[in-house]
């Protein structure tokens, strides 16, 4: 196990590297004093706020998937559901696997005794069709502000309608009593048996449903998440000294996501891939390529800065080591993860 997890930090290490050998060479011509005069001429204190609002947002994120577990059973606890979904987050900073997260949900909700298979598979599949519900609300709302041109709109709201409906999908197929038979015949092979599963799955599925004054609540909070994105986004600008507004922010800092989780696992979250189309984003909305890569650069250090501790806190409480982390998580994938592809 701390073989491949070795070869997932390298695989970061090299990604990463090249990424941003990438944007030094192309847009600062080999000049890291240019990088640095940029930085130099920020306000440090939006650093703070920067930071604050990055936990924020994925505080945001737990606070909504616990309110989708809290309709389907009355026990659940907020601090115990934030701390799986930060930890669950925090294994796609290790391993580098399409639906990681999700998986690892699913693995620690059964896990822990929290919440059968169906009610976690159900959950996180409804939080998936909310935070892409919100996105894509939020990323239309913004580009008809910004009178953003046509290949904008393509190169965004594409990507976010196939994920919706790429996970309303996920949401409703297990309920099929065809599928079923598929999720049957990949479990057996892991050592599982999930039979009955579609049955139950159909009776977990109607329950939440049936649960509109709590979807509707985490709706909310999934739009909260939204806000609190863009608002870290203007703070991480206000750094560099670059004044941004709100829509734009949302653009560079949120709608991203879109285009992100079509592309295939190909770094422990997503470095240095980011930083590049985050870079090319932000420039495409009329920020200059130099500062655009400065604030590319300077998200991912306030990811570290605002997540890394809420990350490494929630595995620990929940009594995990980095090992267990993915050793968990890929145990699971198979077999519970097949649905999730």
């Amino acid at each position: 196990m701390l073989s491949k997890i070795r070869k997932y930090a390298f695989i970061a290490v090299v990604v990463g590297l090249l990424s941003y050998a990438i944007i030094f060479l192309v847009i600062y011509r080999g000049s890291i004093g240019e990088f640095i005069d940029i930085v130099s001429h920020g306000d440090p204190i939006a650093a703070l706020f920067a930071a604050l609002f990055r936990a924020s947002a994925l505080i945001m994120h737990g606070i909504t998937f616990f309110i989708i577990l809290y309709a389907l059973s009355r026990e659940m606890r907020l601090m115990k559901v934030i701390q799986i979904t930060s930890t669950s987050i925090f294994v796609e900073f290790i391993a580098p696997v399409g639906g990681i997260t999700e998986v690892a949900k699913i693995y620690f909700l059964k896990e822990l005794g929290i919440a059968s298979v169906e009610e976690a598979y159900a959950a996180v599949a409804m939080h998936r069709i909310l935070l892409t519900g919100s996105v894509t609300a939020a990323t239309v709302v913004s580009l008809s502000i910004l009178h953003a041109p046509m290949l904008m709109w393509l190169v965004l709201v594409i990507p976010a309608l196939g994920l919706l409906a790429a996970n309303t999908a996920i949401l409703l197929a297990p309920a099929s009593p065809k599928i079923e038979g598929l999720i049957v015949r990949v479990s057996t092979k892991f050592g599982h048996d999930l039979r009955g599963f579609s049955s139950k799955y159909r009776e977990v599925f109607m329950r939440l449903l049936s649960s509109k004054r709590y979807l509707a609540l985490a709706l909310v909070m999934a739009f909260g998440e939204r806000l609190s994105n863009a608002v870290f986004g203007v703070a991480t600008a206000g750094i560099l000294g670059v004044q941004i507004p709100v829509w734009e922010a949302v653009i560079i800092f949120d709608s991203l996501q879109t285009i992100i989780w079509l592309l295939p696992a190909i770094t422990p979250g997503g470095v240095g891939i980011y930083e590049l189309l985050q870079t090319l984003l932000a420039t495409w909305l009329g920020i200059s390529p130099d500062t655009s890569a400065a604030l590319a650069i300077m998200t991912r250090a306030l990811f570290i800065i605002g997540e890394y501790p809420i990350f490494l806190a929630s595995t620990m409480a929940l009594g995990l080591s980095l090992k267990k982390v993915v050793s968990l998580a890929e145990k699971e994938k198979g077999a519970i993860g097949a649905p999730m592809a």
